[in-house]
């Protein structure tokens, strides 16, 4: 039913367009605006640069004496507007000589251009996307008023021709349309913002107050119209403009509002990019038109030229509705004050030139509004170029791109420093043709250099003078007297430079050049660190490999291993799950299936029957395993509910009970910690069952402010003396679970004779949460 109301307005609004452009095709645009002076004459007060009397010779101050031959009171424009429109002949009267202008019926070029071609098309865009955000959203209400928003934006822009001719129905009509702009902009911002946070920013109330000043100024507007009091339009424009800016800034300060709140969080890049929309739509007439209209008496530019931009708000919209992804509108605002700085320095220079050499105020502040925004297009554009083509249209040899990233798949399977620093030289000489390069090492204790690879003949002094007064950064290049100097890294006490000699044409090392061996240097850099790293680690491991002692093995390189077996018990688990289990699960599935389908005797089907339950029992095992390998949840659900699947389960099929108490932990353990614990307790209730022969085991774990504390205790055969009897390190489970503690750096004890005791204490990783 809404799409069937939709349609007929559509046509309706259609048919009214059409009526407005066959209105204003009909006489020119003439643009004087007149006032009454004292002695009741009609002075000219000002001229439109856009219209007919510009290019004809008429000027301020000349008085209108005829209007089609009658009195100037006697037409309609005059007396109401206080504007001469809708004529067909014209005396003024300038200096006591009367000249007499005969205008001709139809608009020019330009401004057929103006009012009929540019609003045309932009209602024509305007009333597509209207069409498509109704087909679009048909089921959402807020974007019913995103339509009715878009027919107004259409309907101002249409009937400004008009209007401007003075025409009292699109003038009506126009500022019907343009002061439910904002109003309807805003009913949909809150409506959204409401669907989105379900709590509405703008009170009913403000909408209701709103909508009633809007009719209220319409109806000031009518009356004044057919009242012709021509003194009072000027008023009536101005309250215009003014409450179409307040309505505009509701419109900013309900996006700004709904821009801080945490709940539109999610929706804060659309909320940007309506902001942004809004602002360079109506900032351009607000700013160039509105504002100077109310203060000074006239825009700085004409109203047709600045509400070309309002097309901006209803493709901001679409763009919204339609995209799947949003632009990352924070790297926009980014590149636009770059954009912008380089457009207005750029603009200012043109401003100044155009004021010279031609002496018109117009041509001077159009060129400085429009100029800066076709620039930064220009910019854009170049950017977006750039991307796509640079590596088509650059030879091979200046693609520096190209061969940063050649570069980079190198020096990945680089493992020595004595082959980074070859293949580093060996590259600044093929990409820039300089064979004379070299790579230096700065020694700042003993103010020395020392040469580690290239070119043998380099200017020590003047490296040495530049080098030690005034330290370079890493990765900056500075061009000396002879060649330039590069920084590519530091150790500890060291610095590594490269100095780069003269290029075979005698010319120094321009821009391109520079960024590729600032961008190479960092690379390096990177490499050259990771490299030291690695080397000093297997300088350490291959020490502890030595003297591989318990006591000397370092706790890191225990951890590093307990890692390992981690990662591929969790591998060997997934393949055992994937493979192994899945085939055993197909295999039990085709034996349900041959003992139901087919017929055999009772011993044949008793005997596959008993197969069939091993293979369960089979899979059970496998799946049980899996789990063991691999506790899938030990992350999800932590230590405590882990451990008591895990008793759960170890009761079901051992001959002992598990008592198991916990306090309960303020903060999360670290994993390494957790799954240290979990296979502990695993190992401690794996040897209960089969050497202790227990019949009770109790398990207690407590945290404290520096240490996690892990009581184990069972009823069955105890430890003993076997820890003096040097018995105790050769079984792999309990030597295992005293490697696992070292590796954290804990403590742990065994105890009892008739039973087992096995106290651990862990030092915590995270600090108590007060």
């Amino acid at each position: 039913m809404v799409r069937f109301h939709i349609k007929y307005l559509v046509i309706s609004i259609l048919i009214f367009v059409a009526f407005i452009f066959i209105l204003t095709i009909q006489n020119p645009y003439i643009g004087i605006k007149l006032q009454d002076t004292e002695n009741g004459e009609w002075q000219v007060a000002d001229i439109d640069a856009d219209g007919w009397a510009h290019m004809h010779d008429i000027r301020e101050g000349d008085y209108v004496i005829l209007v089609d031959g009658n009195d100037p009171e006697l037409s309609f424009t005059v007396t109401t507007y206080g504007i001469l429109e809708q004529a067909h002949s014209i005396t003024i009267e300038r200096n006591g000589t009367a000249m007499s202008f005969r205008i001709p019926s139809g608009l020019t070029e330009e401004q057929f251009k103006l009012f009929i071609l540019y609003p045309g098309i932009i209602f024509l865009i305007i009333m597509v996307v209207s069409g498509f955000i109704v087909l679009k959203k048909p089921d959402i209400p807020c974007y019913y008023n995103l339509f009715f928003f878009n027919v107004s934006v259409g309907l101002s822009y249409v009937c400004g021709g008009a209007s401007a001719q003075g025409y009292v129905l699109p003038e009506l009509f126009s500022g019907v349309a343009f002061l439910f702009i904002p109003y309807f902009l805003l009913v949909f911002l809150n409506r959204y913002i409401q669907s989105i946070g379900r709590v509405g920013i703008v009170h009913p109330l403000i909408l209701q107050v709103f909508a009633l000043v809007n009719g209220l100024q319409i109806v000031f507007e009518a009356v004044v119209v057919f009242m012709r009091v021509g003194s009072s339009y000027d008023i009536v424009s101005c309250s215009l403009l003014v409450w179409f800016i307040l309505e505009c800034a509701a419109c900013v300060l309900v996006l700004f509002i709904a821009g801080q709140r945490d709940r539109y969080l999610l929706q804060k890049t659309e909320i940007k990019i309506m902001f942004l929309g809004l602002f360079f739509s109506f900032g351009p007439f607000i700013v160039l038109y509105a504002i100077p209209k109310l203060v000074i008496g006239s825009g700085w530019v004409a109203v047709g030229h600045t509400a070309i931009y309002i097309v901006l708000l209803p493709t901001t919209f679409i763009y919204l509705i339609s995209a799947k992804r949003l632009l990352d509108i924070d790297f926009y605002i980014g590149r636009f004050r770059y954009n912008a700085g380089l457009a207005f320095i750029l603009s200012f220079i043109h401003w100044l030139l155009d004021s010279v050499l031609s002496h018109s105020p117009d041509l001077e502040i159009e060129s400085l509004i429009f100029f800066p925004i076709i620039v930064m297009l220009l910019l854009y554009i170049k950017e977006m170029l750039d991307y796509r083509f640079r590596s088509r249209l650059l030879t091979m040899t200046n693609d520096y791109q190209l061969k940063l990233d050649q570069f980079a798949s190198h020096i990945s399977k680089v493992m020595k420093v004595n082959d980074l620093e070859e293949r580093f030289i060996r590259e600044i000489k093929q990409v820039l043709g300089i064979n004379a390069v070299s790579l230096l090492e700065v020694d700042w204790q003993t103010f020395s250099m020392r040469l580690i690879m290239g070119y043998e003949e380099y200017p020590t002094e003047l490296l040495t003078d530049v080098m030690f007064k005034k330290p370079l950064p890493a990765g900056v290049i500075k061009v000396l007297s002879n060649g330039a100097i590069l920084s590519a890294g530091e150790s500890r006490e060291n610095k590594y430079v490269v100095w780069i000699g003269d290029k075979q044409n005698g010319t120094s090392l321009n821009i391109d050049e520079m960024i590729w061996l600032q961008t190479l240097s960092r690379y390096v850099s990177i490499v050259f660190e990771n490299l030291y790293l690695i080397q000093g680690l297997t300088d350490e491991f291959k020490d502890t490999i030595k003297k591989q002692t318990e006591k000397n093995t370092p706790p890191w390189l225990m951890r590093f291993i307990f890692n390992l077996q981690e990662n591929e018990r969790s591998r060997f688990a997934l393949d055992l799950h994937d493979s192994v289990l899945q085939n055993q699960l197909y295999w039990y599935r085709r034996l349900g299936e041959t003992t139901t389908d087919f017929e055999m005797t009772d011993v044949l089907q008793k005997e596959l029957f008993a197969i069939r339950e091993g293979l369960l029992d089979v899979i059970h095992e496998t799946r049980s395993t899996c789990n063991e390998l691999r506790p899938s949840l030990l992350k999800e659900i932590g230590l405590i509910e882990s451990l008591k699947q895990l008793f759960h389960t170890i009761q079901l099929r051992e001959n002992f009970t598990i008592e198991f108490d916990y306090d309960e932990f303020d903060t999360e353990l670290d994993y390494e910690y957790t799954i240290a614990m979990y296979r502990i307790l695993q190992e401690l209730l794996g040897n209960a069952g089969k050497h202790a022969h227990a019949s009770k085991v109790k398990v207690y774990i407590s945290i404290m402010p520096h240490e996690v504390s892990l009581f184990y205790r069972d009823d069955g055969v105890g430890i003993g003396n076997a820890t003096e009897q040097g018995e105790l390190n050769r079984r792999i489970g309990l030597t295992g679970i005293k490697e696992r503690v070292a590796s954290l750096e804990g403590r742990i004890q065994f105890s009892g004779s008739k039973e087992t005791v096995v106290r651990i204490r862990l030092p915590r990783m995270l600090p108590i949460v007060e």
